[in-house]
């Protein structure tokens, strides 16, 4: 179900009853929140609830064996490089695979091959770049020693499958979100009434996108020939319903958090109004650029030793991948990573 549907309406309408007038126990709680949650999930693809309670399963087990060998540095970073591969190949499974297998197979008919790669008939599960993500840096932290491994397997299920971010982000840290479910707070009335209105602003910005799809068609369909006035009007639209759709769509899932009486940090601000590109990726999608350099960046070593050009390219050359399953969005990386370094 998506957020601008009247079925989302009932859910969540039936979810804020039982949530603030039925289950005031903590416990009875955090229990409503996974089942409300894995039911949002199981509305898309049922068949993969059982994927994310895996990789829930998987994180929250191997961050204890992680903090467990504090004392122990080769094997603590073991248990590391299994939560990283784990993640990586379930994303590598389900959203790479083909794209990997096509890729080989165009590469060796560049020399005259002739190879028949079977693709695999994989079915991509929605919001599994941003769930991976998200369990990913929560190892990687217990790692870090920038939190402790949590006990309490429902409580952290709670936190990766919290369904107002679930599907399209933002990208949730486990430290940012879990002292919160730990410790629910009840939504005063300010929380509701700041929740309800983020809620209709969201809905408000993914409204003026999809007013947008008419100029952008016109644009970028390749049906007809068009003007120079039509072509910047669609480049402007496209622009508008790009910023409209996803910022509407944070603002949604960040409104009905706060509804909740969760706090989920803003995850666009004002990134046409930026000074450089830079800025830009400072203010848009926050969430992914601040998980890219704090997991990504700084791991490959930052601005140390006279590598941040490297560094930084490589950051946006696989933000691009993290996008999309194709050449383009790798060329879109590659482009964008360019940029970056040269304004720097």
């Amino acid at each position: 179900m998506i957020f601008d549907s009247a079925i989302f309406f009932w859910f969540f309408a039936c979810f804020f009853v039982l949530f603030n007038f039925v289950f005031v126990d903590r416990r009875k709680i955090i229990w409503l929140l996974v089942i409300s949650s894995l039911i949002f999930y199981g509305t898309w693809n049922y068949n993969f609830i059982a994927l994310l309670v895996f990789s829930a399963l998987a994180d929250y087990l191997i961050a204890q064996k992680v903090e467990a060998n504090n004392h122990d540095p080769v094997m603590k970073k073991r248990w590391l490089i299994a939560s990283i591969t784990l993640n990586l190949s379930i994303l590598a499974i389900f959203k790479y695979n083909n794209f990997i297998l096509q890729s080989v197979q165009e590469f060796v008919s560049l020399f005259g091959g002739d190879i028949s790669v079977p693709m695999l008939s994989i079915i991509l599960p929605v919001g599994i770049s941003f769930y991976t993500f998200q369990s990913m840096s929560y190892t990687i932290d217990v790692y870090r020693g920038d939190m402790k491994a949590h006990r309490g397997f429902l409580v952290f299920l709670a936190t990766l499958s919290f369904f107002p971010q679930l599907v399209a982000g933002p990208i949730l840290r486990a430290k940012e979100i879990l002292p919160q479910l730990v410790n629910m707070r009840v939504p005063t009335a300010l929380n509701i009434r700041i929740g309800l209105l983020l809620v209709l602003l969201g809905l408000l910005k993914k409204t003026t996108a999809d007013l947008m799809a008419g100029p952008v068609g016109v644009a970028f369909n390749g049906q007809a020939d068009v003007s120079t006035f039509e072509t910047w009007i669609g480049l402007l639209a496209f622009s508008a319903q790009l910023y409209g759709d996803f910022s509407g769509y944070s603002d949604i899932a960040i409104g009905i958090a706060l509804m909740l009486g969760v706090y989920i940090p803003m995850n666009f601000n004002l990134p046409y109004f930026s000074t450089s590109p830079v800025d830009f990726w400072r203010r848009w999608h926050i969430s992914l650029s601040s998980w890219l350099r704090d997991y990504l960046y700084i791991s490959l070593g930052g601005s140390r030793n006279g590598k941040r050009a490297r560094n930084q390219f490589i950051t946006m050359l696989l933000a691009g991948l993290w996008h999309g399953a194709s050449w383009t969005f790798v060329v879109w990386g590659a482009y964008m990573g360019v940029i970056v370094v040269v304004t720097q």
